[in-house]
């Protein structure tokens, strides 16, 4: 596998106190605070944000760098965010959205049931669109905005001016007045709207498109929020001067600061997005303030060349600029500054990757830290499908920590906190955002445990796709052989069983340049044990393979000089090497990107006359959307029906 460092910077924080007793004790909450403020507990220190103001003097221009210490607790002064005039609009989602704390039955119907129901499924671009909604959705119509309006533009979801007016800046849109492509049009509503979105169409060609609109969503929604603060703050400071206390409760923020979280899987991807950020944030200003440029641009950039020989265009892209998979950035904005690498607890947004959050969660025994999860209220999940091929367990620990009661207050002045919150419904209200470039059994696994959000959900999915077969340029016939299995669980013995008992003993006896392509490392181990034990002369490389060795282990095979070469799908996810001398090829099991099968299946030989060349791949019930992505929707469906075998052949 590719080098990749791991990131040393660790945020770490003091725990100061127990959160557990003082959220019960603030329990109903509502009546308690209320009398404390009638007592004026407003003092001037209460009536900071409940972080740390900056000085003036700390903000620098884009190219200087200041040290970290510098802002740890970072926040922005109300001169820095001007308290804007704020208009109390009744459709903006914002406001609609958060401003609000349903009714508790409403919250224990979606507890009692919380799987959702389609409502609605229409085809839309292409794609399937599937919408989701609680059985009692019906009674909680009036806490979600609809918007009826065929031709959304930024002014109908409440986009701030000021990002509304850079967004010509960071997005060039032919034919469209809101600088929209018809794609960013589509997922507006589900977007703004609040609404949690699964969309599995993501491509190279439409990836950036997505990766600026929802770039735009989080900057928006974090200055919204601040703005909202910074009234407050004002009210409260008015009242404490005026000796008076306020009546109306002033709740505007979570435990914790941070409130989006995007984690997406290179530094480059990172890189990309704090780009955005800028443009959107500060348009075509010369003079911006932008706090450890320098060393964000040197650790998150790549001065490597570009890969040599033969590689394929969407390998390229993928692997272009900073590939290191073990990193984590705090960022906090205002309406004239943005400054990286905020101590968490200061952030407004935190973009990382799951393997730079796992490393700080921390494990049984270990020092953890997920408290700057507890209040996260946006989650994007960008290029979801590569998390497969580096630690899906990983992403999991993740989510499994968002949204948690924290330990500690963090300092934080409970009555600002919005009662769900405190009453840990948070789930209930986070908006969550995942982009793929296609489905999976592990995809769809997230979102119906994970999207509990409870403005509905809606689902994007390809349904009518032609597979990837279609590229396969020779004609050789590929033979598609179903495995029978009950369940699930026991579906890795049947493959292993089905392998060497009705597969293996032929191709040793009979075949000769035989390359196996085994998606799952668990998988290629028990098979490449087996064949130890059985002495069958054969070749390994996966992703642990130095580099050295395989090369050599290429050559052997090449060379005819091993029977067998078997192979992992995350080797060939991150290195794509051609590999030459294949005479019979056998998928042990469908591979995860459908472009891998037609560029594997196109390195075999056809040209000498050593016999007729042949392609094997075995997949079962449960392998229907990897399947679907290779032979396409209506083979598919024909396949996983009637009879077990079935040939495809092409290049005619």
């Amino acid at each position: 596998m590719m080098k990749r460092k791991h990131d040393d910077d660790e945020h770490s924080t003091e725990m100061h106190g127990d959160i557990n007793k003082l959220l019960g004790e603030l329990q109903p909450a509502k009546k308690l605070l209320k009398n404390l403020l009638k007592k004026g507990r407003q003092s001037k220190e209460d009536l900071h944000e409940s972080v740390t103001k900056e000085s003036e003097d700390e903000i620098e221009t884009e190219g200087e760098e200041g040290s970290e210490e510098d802002f740890g607790t970072a926040s922005e002064n109300e001169s820095d965010l001007e308290i804007e005039e704020e208009v109390v609009d009744s459709t903006d989602p914002f406001s609609v959205h958060f401003e609000q704390t349903l009714e508790e039955n409403i919250v224990d119907a979606f507890k009692s049931n919380a799987k959702m129901q389609k409502v609605k499924t229409f085809k839309k671009a292409g794609m399937t669109v599937d919408e989701f909604s609680f059985e009692n959705m019906k009674d909680i119509s009036e806490h979600i905005v609809e918007f009826n309006s065929p031709l959304l533009n930024f002014g109908m979801v409440s986009v701030k001016e000021k990002l509304s007016q850079n967004w010509s800046v960071v997005n060039k849109a032919k034919k469209s007045k809101e600088n929209l492509t018809g794609l960013q049009r589509e997922l507006l509503k589900p977007i703004f709207s609040y609404q949690d979105l699964c969309y599995t169409g993501r491509n190279f060609h439409n990836g950036e498109e997505i990766r600026k609109l929802y770039s735009l969503h989080a900057v928006n929604h974090v200055l919204k929020t601040r703005t909202k603060i910074l009234k407050h703050n004002a009210k409260l400071q008015s009242a404490a001067e005026a000796g008076i206390g306020i009546e109306e409760e002033l709740r505007d923020q979570g435990i914790t600061r941070p409130k989006v979280l995007i984690v997406v899987p290179f530094k480059d991807s990172c890189l990309k997005i704090v780009n955005v950020l800028k443009k959107l944030l500060f348009g075509n200003e010369k003079k911006v303030q932008i706090m450890n440029k320098k060393r964000f641009q040197k650790e998150f950039s790549s001065d490597e060349a570009s890969h040599q020989g033969y590689r394929p265009e969407d390998f390229k892209l993928m692997f272009e600029g900073n590939i290191d998979d073990g990193f984590r950035i705090g960022i906090s904005l205002s309406k004239n500054t943005m400054k990286l690498y905020t101590h968490f607890y200061s952030s407004d947004i935190i973009i990382a990757s799951p393997l730079g959050l796992r490393t700080l969660i921390g494990g049984k025994g270990e020092k953890q830290d997920f408290d700057f999860l507890s209040s996260i209220e946006l989650l994007i999940i960008d290029q979801a499908e590569v998390f497969l091929m580096q630690n899906w367990d990983h992403l999991i620990t993740v989510l499994d920590h968002i949204n948690r009661r924290p330990k500690s207050t963090h300092d934080t002045d409970i009555s600002r906190v919005r009662m769900w919150s405190i009453n840990e419904w948070s789930r209930y209200y986070r908006q969550n955002l995942i982009f793929s470039s296609f489905p999976t059994p592990e995809i769809n696994s997230i979102f119906n445990r994970y999207f509990q959000n409870f403005a509905g959900k809606t689902k994007w999915v390809v349904t009518d796709s032609p597979g990837t077969v279609q590229h396969v340029v020779s004609e050789i016939p590929q033979v598609f052989r179903r495995i029978n299995v009950d369940d699930y669980a026991s579906l890795p013995d049947k493959r292993f069983e089905f392998f060497v008992d009705q597969m293996l003993p032929d191709l040793v006896k009979n075949q000769k340049s035989i390359a196996i392509y085994i998606p799952s490392y668990f998988d290629f181990v028990r098979v490449r044990n087996y064949m130890k034990k059985e002495e069958i002369g054969f070749v390994q490389i996966s992703e642990y393979t130095k580099k050295s060795y395989s090369s050599h282990a290429r050559t052997l095979f090449r060379e005819g000089r091993k029977q067998f070469l078997i192979f992992t799908g995350r080797f060939f996810f991150y290195y794509r090497y051609r590999i030459t001398g294949i005479r019979n090829l056998v998928f042990y099991d469908i591979p995860l990107y459908p472009q891998f099968y037609p560029e594997v299946v196109n390195f075999i030989k056809t040209d000498d006359k050593e016999g007729s060349p042949s392609c094997t791949a075995l997949f079962s019930r449960y392998d229907a959307l990897k399947l679907q992505g290779v032979v396409g929707t209506e083979r598919m469906k024909k396949m996983m029906s009637g009879k077990a075998v079935h040939m495809i052949v092409t290049g005619k």
